[in-house]
């Protein structure tokens, strides 16, 4: 006879074996020198045998012979070896599961197709299941080691398990490998409701003397939980220069670290708790700048009225203030004080020249200097102008006294203001 059923290990204590004959003859099936059992091959030449008592665990060695209806016994059949096994593998050991995008300990990821790696019982297969649905298989390697990557999993939360499977088809415990949510979604991109402190003369034009820069969003301006990043590319590459989480109803307020003088393109961009990320928003290009305009030249104060055009006392209450070119640094607001209140403004032309004119000042004495002040509200240190008095008074009328006829003209004390000249 001959045997059908192939060498092999088998978890069933009472394999069928099977195999092909003589018609009508007598199959005794031998385990080693044991008689097993007996059968009459089909008409179609088939026979298979079961023990009828469960066989130990081990290799058993079977053999055959055919006995014809004359009593002609055939030489023994070539053996097959079949192993009973029917003890289950230990559950496999779970070392890593990636990749767990985003935080990578919350098993929330965006990476849909998981590789799960570990040991177990080298030559078994690991199944991996979803909800009980076996979604990857592996043979483990003859070190014992496995990695084991599933098919791609949809969006949603995925209980997953493994097993280990010998060759015996003996199924172990199964080994939780926890609840995973797979989230591909990206975020959508952030709003923005401010960025400050924009300083200078204008709020809006982005440039400043803030070298750390403030971004706030809400309410709704990104998805709550989500991560705010700020992007610095001025160095041509993203470098991240801050990070916020996104609170309740949507707000956020993130503060850059230390950025130097100089041109910043910046956005920012919203990541879930999945790692994926938003597309980004920009915040626009910001001129950092925290050096100060050098101090103004002056050229000339007019009008300084009376006798003196050097003296600073005036009946001019108006004055303007002027530099020739190179004065002043081009494009900064110039500002004339008057003991430390602002009494005028003019913007410095291209080529660096100024005119400045005051509001106008009252009677009396009038410490006056200048400043400039950039783009960015950085003021220059103080030139002083001097202290200037406006006199708008015309001197009281003197009184004459004759001199006994000759023609000497004098006053007496008090007949005229004091330093005036009597003409």
């Amino acid at each position: 006879p001959i045997f059908t059923t192939p060498s092999g290990p088998t978890s069933n204590s009472q394999p069928p074996i099977s195999g092909t004959g003589e018609p009508g003859s007598t199959i005794t099936l031998y385990d080693g020198s044991s008689l097993v059992g007996t059968a009459i091959v089909n008409a179609n030449g088939t026979w298979s045998i079961t023990p009828t008592s469960p066989l130990a665990d081990g290799t058993h060695t079977f053999t055959s012979t055919a006995t014809d209806g004359a009593g002609n016994v055939s030489l023994s059949s070539s053996p097959i070896n079949i192993t009973i096994d029917t003890v289950n593998p230990l559950p496999p050991v779970v070392v890593s599961v990636s990749q767990d995008t985003g935080n990578p300990t919350d098993k929330i990821t965006s990476d849909n197709t998981l590789t799960i790696t570990g040991t177990a019982e080298p030559g078994s297969t690991i199944t991996v299941y979803d909800n009980g649905n076996p979604v990857g298989t592996v043979v483990v390697g003859p070190d014992g080691n496995y990695s084991v990557t599933t098919l791609p999993l949809s969006d949603g939360s995925h209980p997953l398990s493994i097993t280990s499977t010998d060759a015996a088809g003996n199924q172990s415990q199964p080994t939780a490998v926890g609840t995973y949510s797979i989230d591909t979604i990206a975020p959508t991109a952030p709003s923005v409701g401010s960025v400050s402190q924009d300083t200078g003369v204008s709020a809006t034009d982005k440039i400043t003397s803030a070298t750390s820069l403030t971004i706030t969003g809400g309410p709704n301006a990104a998805e709550v939980g989500s991560i705010i990043n700020v992007y610095d590319t001025s160095s041509g590459t993203p470098v991240l220069v801050g990070t916020a989480t996104v609170l309740t109803g949507g707000y956020y307020t993130v503060t850059t670290s230390f950025l130097a003088d100089g041109s910043h393109p910046l956005y920012i961009t919203a990541t879930d708790t999945a790692g994926n990320e938003s597309m980004p928003t920009s915040l626009g290009t910001w001129n950092i700048d925290t050096v100060a305009p050098t101090a103004p030249f002056v050229g000339s104060v007019s009008q300084d009225t009376g006798t003196n055009t050097t003296d600073k006392i005036t009946s001019d209450t108006t004055l303007t203030i002027t530099g020739g070119p190179n004065s002043a640094e081009p494009g900064t607001t110039i500002t004339v004080y008057d003991n430390g209140s602002p009494v005028g403004t003019a913007v410095v032309a291209a080529d660096g020249s100024y005119s400045v004119t005051t509001s106008s000042l009252s009677d009396g004495i009038h410490p006056l200097s200048i400043r400039l002040t950039d783009a960015a509200g950085n003021q220059s240190l103080p030139t002083s102008i001097g202290n200037w008095t406006i006199d708008t008074f015309d001197p009281i009328q003197p009184t004459l006294t004759a001199n006994n006829g000759l023609p000497l003209v004098s006053g007496l004390a008090n007949s005229a203001e004091p330093g005036s000249t009597v003409s």
